[in-house]
Formats: C-alpha cells, structure tokens, sequence
C-alpha cells in the first residue's frame, strides 16, 4: 500500500512538471501569434480572440495550484533544452514564425488535455475546447496568405462597392458597368435576372468588360473585382471574383466547397452577432446597408462595404 502511494506520488509530480512546461509554451506561442496580428496586422478582432484565448489558459492553467508547480520546476535539469535541431534557429518567413507557433500552441494544449484527465478531467474539456479554437483562429491568421495574391490586394484597396442587375439591354449594360468601372467602382455585386440564362449571360458579359479593361491597362495599380448575389453556381459559370451570401443562404464552409479556395466568400451583415459569425467562419469581405454599418459598435477588420 505504501509503495503505491508513492508511486501516486511521483506520478503526480510528473504530472505537475508537464502542466507547468506545457501551459508555458503554450502560452509564449499565442504571444507570438498575438504580436504578429496585433503589430504586423493591425488587426483588432483576432488580437481579441488571441487575448481571450490566453486569458482562458491562463486562468485554467492558475487551478493547478502555482506554488506546487514552481517547486517542482527546474529548467537547469530539463534533458529536453540540450536537444535541438538547426532549423528551430531559422524561419524561412513569417509563415514559417507563425505555422511552428500554431504547431507549438496546439501540441501543448493537446499535452495539457492528455495530462489533466489524470487528477482534474474537468480541465481536460476546457483544453480540449482550447485547442479546437485554436484550429479556428489559425485558418483566420492564414486565410491572409492562401488568397490570390492579385485578388487579395484587390480586396484590401477597394472601396467603392455597386450592385448592378442582369435585365434590360446588354448593350447598354456593357456600357454602364464599362463606364462605372473607368469612373472609380472597385467591386460590382451582380444580382439577379428573370432568368438564371440571362444572370450568366449578363455576368459573362461583365467578365469581358473586366478582362478588356484590365487588358487596355485601366490602371497599373487597380483591378476590378465581380462577385454574384447569393449563386455559386452562377459565380462559376460567370467566372466572376467570388460571391456575396446574404442571411439564409449558403455557409461560408459550404460556399467554399462548391467555389474553391481561390474565389472571394463575402456576407451581408445586419448585426454585430452577424459580424463575429461571418469573420470567424472566415469570409472575405463584407456587405452592409449604408445607415447600420455607420453605427455598428464594432471594430471590423475585414473590408467592409455599404450602401443605400
């Protein structure tokens, strides 16, 4: 019997060392992550998930009470500081700073949830859930690298947003959306016809003014981006930009399913709920009416586009 309780013991002691080693990573990794977004970024809605997501660990972390984990650290005896390889010294680029951060943070959550099960499982919930918002926050970070980098930079200058409607004259259309793009559109939303023939007529009509437009050099500095109200479908056979999803439709995960990685996911927003949704279900951009997105109590981060 005195044999086993020491071996609980020591058990627990082990167990104590990889809490405290591992909330310690776990929590210099989202600081690097959180400067990155924060400084490089400017981004003010991730930099309130990461401090949130730290703020949880840590006071999680504090229940493993701090004095028992102090005394049973010691660095100096670590067999694991002496062990290191010559790529830990070197990052290719920020990418690279980032994705071994995202690996160290989830990896030490992981570690945290495997080892609190032992003396306190109903920690090991609040790590695991941790860890799967961790999952969501690193596509977020790095959705800012996987876009087209022509259509990302597109995105993040526009600022003037038209919806125009496939019906009436396409003559007349090709000039008005020609004209609308020489006088300063950014972003034309392209909404319905009376028939789904005449929405991918008139949206690929709208594609080759945009291709012969970008083609007669429009600007060296700008190009003009086309997305569809509501249809994937309709957005692929257009080959438009992307499209812009309004309440009731499609997820973004789902839109992104039938569309691809490389084509703009926007959302029509009315609330702040609705804003927080659509970010973290990674969207692109957003669409408001005019009036609401002046009062909207949030900071946005992602563009924003309104009108009447």
């Amino acid at each position: 019997m005195e044999e086993i309780e020491k071996d609980s013991e020591l058990n627990g002691a082990a167990c104590f060392r990889v809490i405290d080693a591992s909330a310690n990573r776990a929590r210099e990794a989202l600081r690097v992550i959180e400067d990155y977004v924060r400084f490089v970024c400017d981004d003010a809605f991730l930099t309130e998930l990461l401090k949130n997501l730290r703020h949880q660990l840590v006071q999680t972390t504090i229940l493993f009470p701090l004095d028992e984990r102090l005394a049973l650290r010691e660095t100096r005896r670590d067999v694991g500081t002496t062990v290191s390889n010559e790529t830990e010294f070197r990052r290719a680029n920020i990418e690279a700073v980032l994705g071994a951060n995202f690996s160290r943070l989830q990896e030490s959550l992981r570690s945290l949830e495997e080892f609190s099960k032992i003396s306190r499982p109903d920690l090991a919930r609040v790590f695991e859930h941790l860890r799967y918002d961790s999952y969501t926050i690193e596509r977020l970070v790095f959705s800012r690298f996987s876009r087209e980098i022509s259509q990302r930079d597109a995105l993040s200058h526009a600022r003037r947003y038209a919806p125009v409607s496939a019906m009436g004259n396409r003559e007349d259309f090709v000039n008005k959306t020609t004209q609308m793009a020489l006088n300063g559109i950014d972003i034309f939303e392209l909404r319905s016809g009376e028939k789904d023939a005449d929405w991918i007529a008139f949206g690929r009509a709208l594609r080759s003014v945009l291709n012969q437009l970008c083609a007669n050099d429009l600007s060296a500095s700008r190009r003009v981006l086309f997305v569809v109200r509501q249809r994937v479908d309709i957005a692929l056979l257009c080959e438009s930009d992307g499209v812009m999803l309004y309440p009731n439709d499609l997820d973004t995960y789902d839109a992104r399913k039938v569309l691809g990685t490389q084509k703009l996911v926007g959302r029509f927003v009315e609330t702040d709920a609705q804003v927080r949704d659509a970010i973290l279900s990674g969207v692109d951009f957003l669409g408001a009416e005019i009036n609401w997105a002046r009062q909207a109590a949030l900071q946005i981060t992602v563009p924003l586009f309104a009108w009447e």
